[in-house]
């Protein structure tokens, strides 16, 4: 996903985060909660950014921000196994 604004970004930061299971842990001095369902995509580590080269050729580049996720096969969140939707 490209965004090029703070807040487009920060949607997708967080729909990734929670999607891939990476939620906080909440307290500390609470019993974990169980995940109700499995996660269904993997995040790598980082967001890419454009490097000096880019920017030089492509000004404009200079806010986009890119993320990517890959797919598990786990199935989507909010859809049965059946394919129907609950």
């Amino acid at each position: 996903v490209v965004t090029f604004h703070s807040l487009e970004d920060r949607i997708v930061k967080n729909f990734l985060r929670v999607r891939s299971g990476q939620e906080s842990g909440g307290s500390r001095h609470r019993p974990q909660a169980a995940r109700a369902q499995a996660p269904s995509f993997m995040k790598p580590a980082r967001a890419v950014r454009p490097g000096e080269e880019e920017l030089r050729v492509n000004p404009r580049a200079r806010s986009a921000t890119l993320r990517s996720a890959v797919r598990t096969a786990a199935p989507a969140w909010g859809h049965s196994s059946s394919g129907a939707s609950s």
